[in-house]
């Protein structure tokens, strides 16, 4: 009668046909904002980085998420987004904000260490025993934890797609070039297709994809078996294996999982998927949007024990 309610990605604003009055909302403590990545550690554990800058927990069994102390940051630097993180064996979680890694979440806390140079962006982490890997603008880099140091790697010397670790600990590298094994103290290419997504089995086994092929490849002891045109032009983004040792993999809007000998179609209730992980209770998260209209994130999780959306 009098006016209207506006929705802004500022807030809440009432518009009385002269002036505009914004509205400070509460945010409802089970919604989490902006999920930018997520993980689910050893123990069940899920982690949520968020693109406000916080880290948070919800714990096997639990629906509430607990906000995890970061130290050594102040002022502005606690609303920089966290742009990926890893789970470390050991159930600590390893995160990075584009230019810096931090561990936080357990009894080893490791404060903000920068990045080697500042052109090196780190988009992408995995976490092994001794270091913890990432994708970045210059190589591959390596974080040695016991040491605080960092290594820059250039396998095949041309851009890499992602990083991954194999249950036998192997680290590999995919390009559009091929598949590299990290030995120790060099790299060799193992596979030479193009290769843009992967993911480790529990079998020293390697599920690896092409974006642009639709492809599909299993990479073990040396042998490349090829799984054919699987995926078309569709837009592949992750691969995953769960806890029963299936194949998961994440589209724009749509999952599909092979159980051996089939594809299976699950739709979550995302619009656009951009990343997805597995944990030991066999649920799958996902981060996306939830509409075309909005950029901000949102989270989901299917049980594929229930066949059902939580």
């Amino acid at each position: 009668v009098h006016g209207v309610w506006i929705g802004t990605g500022d807030g809440l604003a009432y518009w009385d046909s002269e002036n505009i009055h914004w509205f400070t909302l509460e945010p409802d403590p089970c919604i989490v904002p902006w999920p930018q990545d997520v993980t689910v550690d050893s123990r069940g554990t899920v982690w949520l980085g968020t693109a406000d800058g916080r880290i948070l927990s919800q714990s096997p069994g639990k629906e509430t998420w607990t906000a995890v102390p970061v130290h050594g940051l102040m002022g502005r630097e606690l609303e920089q987004p966290i742009y990926a993180i890893a789970a470390a064996p050991d159930g600590d979680l390893w995160a990075t904000r584009g230019y810096d890694l931090f561990r936080v979440g357990g009894a080893t806390t490791i404060w903000p260490v920068q990045v080697p140079e500042p052109r090196c962006w780190v988009s992408h982490l995995v976490a092994g025993v001794d270091s913890v890997w990432g994708l970045g603008e210059c190589g591959v880099l390596q974080f040695v934890a016991s040491n605080e140091s960092w290594a820059i790697h250039h396998p095949g010397g041309g851009r890499m797609d992602l990083v991954v670790i194999g249950s036998d600990g192997t680290v590999y590298a995919g390009s559009p070039d091929g598949l590299y094994a990290y030995t120790g103290s060099d790299w060799r290419r193992v596979v030479q297709e193009d290769v843009t997504a992967a993911a480790a089995d529990r079998q020293g086994g390697l599920w690896i994809a092409s974006r642009e092929q639709g492809k599909l490849w299993y990479f073990k002891s040396g042998q490349l078996t090829p799984y054919g045109q699987q995926f078309g032009e569709q837009a592949l983004w992750y691969l995953t294996v769960d806890n029963r040792n299936r194949l998961w993999a994440a589209f724009s809007n749509v999952l599909l999982f092979y159980n051996g000998k089939a594809w299976r179609r699950i739709s979550p209730p995302l619009w656009d998927i951009d990343r997805m992980t597995s944990g030991p209770d066999g649920r799958i998260w996902v981060t996306g949007r939830n509409s075309w209209a909005t950029m901000h994130n949102t989270i989901a999780v299917y049980d594929p024990a229930a066949d059902k959306q939580p």
